[in-house]
């Protein structure tokens, strides 16, 4: 194929993945209409009211564990809370992957599972969940839920490709619990949330009340955010609310517009994946598909003969074998003769990396600059729908700066790719303007969403504590200190 036909299908991507400023604001409106529609009636945002309407405020104290599930890793923690403000006396954590078998496992099977790992690393740890009579744990469950409590709800649908019988209606709370008592552990499962709810309150516990909202980018995406209870009219009738706002859980995975950009490889990705027709938005930018839509471009460039000769390797026609963290290396790709994608290339389909054409290499590049882009410029486009729908985005009075915009973040793609956090500011700066974007910044927290569960079961017990329905903390346990609470908050915006 000629470097003129190249170019023209480049140019091709270019003009259907850059989302160019004007859609930007296009999609940031729908996505504004959504989550309104939402918070009344069905929409493709499930806005799910999560019954937190007190986030940590940096007082609470004692000592805790997290379970994060979600996505494909199981993390575990346990944090021990200062008697000075917003101070963390201890800390443990630890991050595995969940074992693939066990994703579609009886859900028992999971649970069971999940138990064993953090008694085994608890006592690994000296934190000892057998030591304590009546262990705290925050459950940061990272799937759709309908809260019925704070700690309590009932899965809606599995995603990210867990399939677990067993789990779908039932109260993920209630399933830890018991898989707890199976091994002899009267668990007080303090705070059943998901993960942009953990991120939201390991912020407000450690950095004060200018976060806004949270958003996860990593295997799969999300976000939620602080919304007045009075705009909220698909209620529980007998909820008694302890304050004015509450956390929506926007759910903005199934995100669907007429304005969202969608290629021909996003309908065949959607077509063979476990949820055919459902989270389409999360499928156009997370972890989990960015790599896989790279690998599809990459493998039709192939086929037409556009790339390698028109030789395309049997592992490049295998869903999911180019992961998103080689298109990453190859977007952000500086090296000589861009050897580092020829390295990936080479990891990901077995190629030999020293007879790739340098052209054939600056094509993949492109092309996974372009997925990169698409991705990183459609969750800006949400966000600023979050800003615009919080009124945000004026000034606060005439000729006045506008307020600050926080957003506290975690996820793999945000938190290791600068370059994707650069694109999504600027997709901001070009739907808000400047004076908004000068205002925008991104906050990260290590160990995010589990540390933020260990913040939520802290917060809820020490209310129930004030209300007169005290739980027992048990001895202290002899833990060295790890780390202050003032390193865990650190800008990422730059």
């Amino acid at each position: 194929m000629s470097a003129q036909q190249r170019e023209h299908t480049l140019d091709w991507y270019r003009q259907n993945l850059s989302v160019p400023p004007d859609h930007l604001k296009r999609i940031a409106d729908a996505f504004q209409k959504e989550l309104e529609k939402g918070l009344a009636a069905e929409s493709s945002l499930l806005m799910i009211p999560t019954m937190v309407d007190i986030l940590p405020q940096g007082h609470e104290s004692g000592e805790y564990y997290a379970i994060d599930v979600g996505g494909t890793n199981l993390r575990v923690l346990y944090a021990r809370l200062g008697q000075e403000p917003k101070s963390v006396e201890a800390e443990a954590v630890h991050s595995s992957q969940v074992p693939v078998e066990l994703q579609s496992a009886p859900v028992e099977d999971l649970m069971d599972y999940v138990v064993q790992h953090t008694i085994q690393w608890s006592e690994q740890q000296g934190c000892s969940l057998l030591e304590r009579s009546d262990p705290v744990v925050g459950f940061c469950f990272s799937f759709p839920v309908e809260q019925t409590s704070v700690s309590s709800g009932k899965l809606l649908r599995w995603t990210k490709g867990y399939t677990n019988p067993g789990a779908v209606g039932s109260d993920p709370a209630k399933l830890l619990g018991e898989a707890f008592k199976r091994r002899g552990i009267q668990a007080n499962v303090g705070a059943l949330i998901n993960d942009t709810v953990g991120v939201l309150a390991a912020v407000r516990y450690i950095d004060g009340t200018d976060t806004i909202a949270s958003v996860i980018m990593g295997t799969g995406t999300n976000a939620c955010y602080m919304e007045q209870l009075g705009n909220i009219t698909k209620w529980l009738p007998h909820y008694r609310p302890r304050t004015p706002d509450m956390v929506v859980n926007i759910e903005w995975p199934g995100f669907q517009a007429t304005e969202l950009p969608v290629l021909d490889e996003d309908r065949q990705l959607d077509a063979e994946s476990t949820n055919a027709g459902e989270q389409q938005f999360e499928k156009l930018t997370a972890g989990l598909y960015m790599g896989d839509i790279a690998r599809r471009i990459i493998l039709r460039a192939a086929e037409n003969g556009e790339l390698f000769g028109g030789k395309v390797p049997e592992n490049m026609r295998k869903m999911e074998q180019f992961e998103t963290r080689f298109m990453a290396v190859a977007a952000q790709d500086n090296s000589a003769e861009l050897s580092t994608t020829a390295g990936v290339l080479s990891e990901a389909f077995g190629m030999d990396a020293a007879s790739i054409d340098l052209a054939d290499l600056q094509e993949v590049k492109q092309i996974c600059s372009l997925v990169s882009v698409r991705s990183a410029r459609l969750i800006a486009a949400a966000i600023c729908g979050i800003i615009m729908h919080l009124q945000r985005d004026k000034p606060k009075h005439e000729g006045g700066p506008p307020p600050r915009n926080c957003i506290a973040v975690d996820g793999g793609v945000l938190v290791r790719y600068r370059f994707y956090r650069e694109l999504l500011v600027q997709g901001v700066r070009e739907t808000l303007g400047d004076a908004v974007a000068d205002q925008f910044q991104l906050k990260v927290v290590a160990g995010g969403s589990a540390f933020g569960a260990a913040c939520m079961a802290a917060a809820t017990t020490g209310y129930l504590r004030s209300m007169g329905s005290p739980r027992g903390q048990g001895q202290k346990l002899k833990f060295p200190p790890r780390r202050q609470s003032l390193d865990r908050v650190r800008s990422i915006s730059e």
